[in-house]
Protein backbone atom coordinates (compact mmCIF):
# COMPACT_ATOMS: atom_id res chain seq x y z
CA UNK A 1 0.00 0.00 0.00
CA UNK A 2 1.20 3.68 -0.96
CA UNK A 3 0.46 4.67 2.85
CA UNK A 4 2.83 1.78 4.28
CA UNK A 5 5.73 2.69 1.72
CA UNK A 6 5.62 6.36 2.73
CA UNK A 7 5.74 5.61 6.68
CA UNK A 8 6.59 1.98 7.03
CA UNK A 9 5.16 2.42 11.05
CA UNK A 10 1.39 4.49 11.35
CA UNK A 11 0.83 4.43 14.76
CA UNK A 12 -1.34 7.30 14.93
CA UNK A 13 -4.33 8.37 13.02
CA UNK A 14 -6.28 12.32 12.66
CA UNK A 15 -9.54 12.58 10.77
CA UNK A 16 -10.19 16.12 9.60
CA UNK A 17 -13.75 15.58 10.11
CA UNK A 18 -16.56 15.42 12.27
CA UNK A 19 -18.74 12.41 11.76
CA UNK A 20 -22.55 12.24 13.00
CA UNK A 21 -23.80 9.29 15.11
CA UNK A 22 -27.30 8.96 15.83
CA UNK A 23 -28.46 12.12 14.41
CA UNK A 24 -25.43 14.22 16.65
CA UNK A 25 -21.61 15.19 16.00
CA UNK A 26 -19.29 13.06 17.00
CA UNK A 27 -15.68 13.81 17.17
CA UNK A 28 -12.91 11.35 16.08
CA UNK A 29 -9.57 11.71 18.44
CA UNK A 30 -6.29 11.22 17.43
CA UNK A 31 -6.16 7.30 17.80
CA UNK A 32 -2.79 4.73 17.85
CA UNK A 33 -3.31 2.72 14.62
CA UNK A 34 -3.04 -0.98 15.48
CA UNK A 35 -1.83 -3.92 12.66
CA UNK A 36 -5.66 -4.73 12.25
CA UNK A 37 -6.62 -0.92 11.38
CA UNK A 38 -4.14 -1.58 8.70
CA UNK A 39 -6.14 -4.21 6.99
CA UNK A 40 -9.08 -2.31 6.90
CA UNK A 41 -7.09 0.90 5.11
CA UNK A 42 -10.25 1.21 2.55
CA UNK A 43 -12.66 2.41 5.01
CA UNK A 44 -10.89 5.56 5.04
CA UNK A 45 -9.99 6.18 1.70
CA UNK A 46 -12.88 8.93 0.83
CA UNK A 47 -11.54 10.92 3.48
CA UNK A 48 -9.05 13.34 3.99
CA UNK A 49 -6.99 11.83 7.28
CA UNK A 50 -3.03 12.06 8.51
CA UNK A 51 -0.95 9.45 8.87
CA UNK A 52 1.95 10.03 11.25
CA UNK A 53 4.43 8.60 13.47
CA UNK A 54 4.01 8.68 17.14
CA UNK A 55 6.11 10.83 18.83
CA UNK A 56 6.83 10.47 22.48
CA UNK A 57 5.30 12.63 24.90
CA UNK A 58 6.92 14.69 27.76
CA UNK A 59 3.92 17.54 27.94
CA UNK A 60 1.79 19.10 24.79
CA UNK A 61 2.10 22.83 24.47
CA UNK A 62 -0.20 25.27 23.21
CA UNK A 63 1.14 28.48 21.66
CA UNK A 64 -1.14 31.49 21.41
CA UNK A 65 0.59 34.25 19.13
CA UNK A 66 -1.32 37.53 19.49
CA UNK A 67 0.62 40.15 17.11
CA UNK A 68 4.13 39.30 18.34
CA UNK A 69 3.77 38.04 21.77
CA UNK A 70 3.56 34.73 22.55
CA UNK A 71 1.93 32.87 25.04
CA UNK A 72 2.57 29.45 25.60
CA UNK A 73 0.95 26.95 28.19
CA UNK A 74 1.92 23.34 28.84
CA UNK A 75 -0.92 20.59 28.87
CA UNK A 76 0.05 17.83 30.66
CA UNK A 77 -1.67 15.00 29.01
CA UNK A 78 0.55 12.15 29.94
CA UNK A 79 -0.81 11.89 33.54
CA UNK A 80 -3.71 9.60 32.47
CA UNK A 81 -4.25 6.87 29.72
CA UNK A 82 -7.25 8.30 29.04
CA UNK A 83 -5.71 12.01 27.91
CA UNK A 84 -2.21 10.71 26.41
CA UNK A 85 -2.80 10.15 22.87
CA UNK A 86 -5.31 13.26 22.42
CA UNK A 87 -6.01 15.55 25.32
CA UNK A 88 -9.08 16.79 24.00
CA UNK A 89 -10.02 13.19 25.15
CA UNK A 90 -10.19 13.78 28.82
CA UNK A 91 -9.98 16.97 29.74
CA UNK A 92 -10.75 16.54 33.42
CA UNK A 93 -7.35 14.70 33.44
CA UNK A 94 -5.07 17.66 32.34
CA UNK A 95 -3.01 20.00 34.02
CA UNK A 96 -2.28 22.96 33.11
CA UNK A 97 1.00 25.07 33.34
CA UNK A 98 2.47 28.57 31.96
CA UNK A 99 5.74 27.30 29.47
CA UNK A 100 9.00 28.86 29.10
CA UNK A 101 9.54 28.84 25.66
CA UNK A 102 13.26 28.79 24.45
CA UNK A 103 13.34 32.11 22.44
CA UNK A 104 14.95 30.10 19.13
CA UNK A 105 11.23 28.70 19.41
CA UNK A 106 9.69 31.35 19.73
CA UNK A 107 11.24 33.14 16.87
CA UNK A 108 10.92 30.25 14.55
CA UNK A 109 6.98 30.26 15.64
CA UNK A 110 6.34 34.49 15.18
CA UNK A 111 8.52 33.59 11.45
CA UNK A 112 6.46 30.74 10.46
CA UNK A 113 2.90 33.14 11.53
CA UNK A 114 4.50 36.18 9.85
CA UNK A 115 4.98 33.57 6.80
CA UNK A 116 1.58 33.28 6.60
CA UNK A 117 0.12 36.25 6.81
CA UNK A 118 -1.30 35.85 10.38
CA UNK A 119 -1.74 38.37 13.73
CA UNK A 120 -3.15 35.42 15.28
CA UNK A 121 -2.59 32.17 15.68
CA UNK A 122 -2.78 28.64 17.54
CA UNK A 123 0.48 26.96 17.45
CA UNK A 124 0.52 23.00 18.69
CA UNK A 125 3.78 21.23 19.99
CA UNK A 126 4.94 18.36 21.57
CA UNK A 127 7.81 18.24 24.10
CA UNK A 128 9.67 15.09 24.22
CA UNK A 129 11.03 13.12 27.09
CA UNK A 130 14.96 14.54 25.40
CA UNK A 131 13.55 17.72 25.48
CA UNK A 132 12.61 18.72 21.68
CA UNK A 133 10.21 20.15 20.47
CA UNK A 134 7.95 18.66 17.86
CA UNK A 135 5.82 21.21 15.89
CA UNK A 136 2.73 19.91 15.01
CA UNK A 137 -0.10 22.61 13.26
CA UNK A 138 -0.69 26.01 13.17
CA UNK A 139 -4.74 27.11 13.56
CA UNK A 140 -5.32 30.43 12.21
CA UNK A 141 -8.80 30.25 14.47
CA UNK A 142 -7.65 28.36 17.68
CA UNK A 143 -9.58 28.65 20.56
CA UNK A 144 -7.37 30.41 23.37
CA UNK A 145 -10.09 31.17 26.30
CA UNK A 146 -9.69 28.02 27.87
CA UNK A 147 -5.85 28.39 27.90
CA UNK A 148 -6.12 31.92 29.22
CA UNK A 149 -8.87 30.66 32.24
CA UNK A 150 -6.32 27.81 33.55
CA UNK A 151 -2.95 29.65 33.29
CA UNK A 152 -3.76 33.71 33.96
CA UNK A 153 -2.23 34.21 30.62
CA UNK A 154 -3.70 37.25 29.53
CA UNK A 155 -4.21 36.92 25.91
CA UNK A 156 -7.72 38.47 26.09
CA UNK A 157 -5.91 41.85 27.24
CA UNK A 158 -3.38 40.89 23.98
CA UNK A 159 -5.81 40.56 21.86
CA UNK A 160 -7.91 43.40 22.93
CA UNK A 161 -4.67 45.99 22.48
CA UNK A 162 -4.38 44.79 19.27
CA UNK A 163 -7.74 45.19 18.13
CA UNK A 164 -7.52 48.93 19.79
CA UNK A 165 -3.86 49.55 18.31
CA UNK A 166 -5.72 49.00 14.89
CA UNK A 167 -1.98 47.84 13.49
CA UNK A 168 -1.99 44.74 11.92
CA UNK A 169 1.13 42.76 10.97
CA UNK A 170 1.35 41.78 7.79
CA UNK A 171 3.25 39.03 5.43
CA UNK A 172 6.33 41.37 4.26
CA UNK A 173 6.17 39.23 0.87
Amino acid sequence: MVIQQFCPTIPIFSSFQTLSKEGGPQSIYTSRVTSDDLTQLERVQHTACLFQEYVSKSIELRLTVVGRKIFCAEIDSQRSPKSSVDWRTSYDDLKYAVHKLPKSVAQKCLDLVDRLGLVFAAVDFILTPDGRYVFLEVNPNGQWGWIEDETGLPISSAIIELLIAGKVRMNKS
